[in-house]
């Protein structure tokens, strides 16, 4: 055995067999050495992000609630004073609001949005090239597909689904499990919009299988199959014949997305970049086999900007 010095905050696990149940105050967590080593990498993530163990800071979601998304998305929100994400799922659900918000990028009012505030402001608002905060694209949207079926956030499912926002370090952590024949595959992401940069949002996803192997395939970045219904306020600006997320010209970048206000004539930049253990990625997306125990992870810096910017 092992003896400790126990702490008034300590919380004590059982990895082994414990064929009488644990003692009072013991959390049993069986899978000997390889849960134990579990553990030991959730703290050191923590360690590296800079995560809070202090419950008195922390908000967490521990249910799957799909009905409450749109609530869940506004409690678990991070932002920095000049860029704001809401807490949406990389995964998403049917009916999330799922947006981006930056401070002073303003047009024309689009009742279309569930959020417009056409009908309660005063007149004198209700009108004009900047009367409502622009709503810009999720830039860490995640689409997969699991031994080529696609992976999806469904009510009625058998997965978990968790959310954790640390208000001391503005770090917004969450989790989800998914379960297959034979095995399960876990994803735990944490995002955070930089106090150090102002236009920069750090995002790193965890995809971890268990029990057997699975073939993955990722596609990671804005999604255009609905753009101009989700966000009225923007016009596409790319050359002809390119996608509208081509990096083409800017070597490193996996994504480059330019729009315009479509009154306010704001000019809009997101850009990111993106690694896959380590490995600078090129596309917005991977491809691979996943071997029970071992974590493929994504690290994704996104920078946001406008023209109101200094330099953009």
């Amino acid at each position: 055995g092992v003896q400790t010095c126990a702490l008034p905050i300590s919380a004590w696990i059982s990895v082994g067999v414990e064929p009488f149940g644990v003692p009072d105050g013991v959390v049993a967590s069986p899978g000997g050495p390889e849960r134990l080593l579990d553990f030991l990498d959730l703290q050191l993530a923590r360690r590296e992000w800079g995560m809070s163990s202090d419950p008195v800071w922390c908000v967490e979601q521990d249910r799957f609630a799909p009905g409450r998304e749109r609530e869940m998305e506004a409690i678990f929100t991070v932002s920095n004073g000049s860029l704001g994400l809401r807490g949406a799922l990389e995964l998403g659900l049917p009916g999330s609001e799922a947006d981006l918000y930056l401070a002073g990028v303003y047009d024309a009012k689009a009742p279309v949005l569930p959020y417009s505030e056409a009908e309660f402001l005063a007149p004198a608002r209700n009108s004009g090239a900047f009367a409502e905060l622009v709503s810009l694209p999720f830039p860490l949207r995640l689409k997969a597909r699991v031994d080529g079926r696609p992976l999806e956030l469904r009510e009625g499912r058998e997965h978990h689904a968790s959310r954790k926002l640390d208000l001391r370090a503005a770090i917004l952590q969450s989790g989800q499990e998914f379960p297959f024949e034979g095995g399960t595959l876990g994803l735990c992401s944490r995002r955070l919009a930089s106090a150090a940069d102002a236009r920069l949002i750090l995002h790193e996803l965890e995809i971890r299988a268990e029990g057997r192997a699975l073939e993955l395939e990722l596609e990671f970045g804005v999604d255009f199959s609905d753009f101009h219904l989700r966000h009225p306020h923007l016009l596409l600006v790319h050359p002809a014949g390119e996608a509208p997320w081509s990096t083409r010209g800017h070597d490193g970048l996996s994504e480059l997305v330019l729009a315009e206000t479509r009154h306010s004539q704001f000019l809009v930049g997101l850009a990111a970049r993106t690694c896959v253990d380590g490995v600078g990625a090129g596309g917005r997306g991977w491809s691979g086999r996943i071997n029970p125990g071992v974590a493929v992870r994504i690290r994704r810096v996104v920078a946001v900007a406008s023209s109101r910017d200094a330099g953009f």
